[in-house]
């Protein structure tokens, strides 16, 4: 994860560690498209996403999966600010 941080090319990077889990070069274009529109840019917690989805996706392609991961995540994000729970203890 650190090496995608520091990279001038994320794209790259994170093509590197798609094409080490599934064994696959992927379709480099798409990956970016994902990357800025559906993780806004974060590409180590795309890379995160990447690392971990494999274990648990169902049959099927990894980039459609993860991407789904990062839309599911931004749902939830903004019920939980609504809640009014702040992440700080109130002692």
């Amino acid at each position: 994860m650190k090496r995608i941080d520091e990279n001038g090319n994320k794209i790259s990077a994170l093509g590197d560690l798609y094409k080490a889990l599934i064994g696959k070069n992927p379709n480099f274009g798409r990956l970016g498209q994902i990357l800025r529109v559906s993780f806004k840019g974060d590409a180590g917690y795309m890379a995160k996403c990447l690392w971990q989805a494999p274990a648990n996706r169902p049959a099927g392609d990894l980039l459609s999966y993860v991407q789904a991961m990062a839309t599911k995540e931004r749902k939830v994000a903004p019920k939980e600010r609504k809640s009014g729970y702040t992440g700080m203890d109130n002692d």
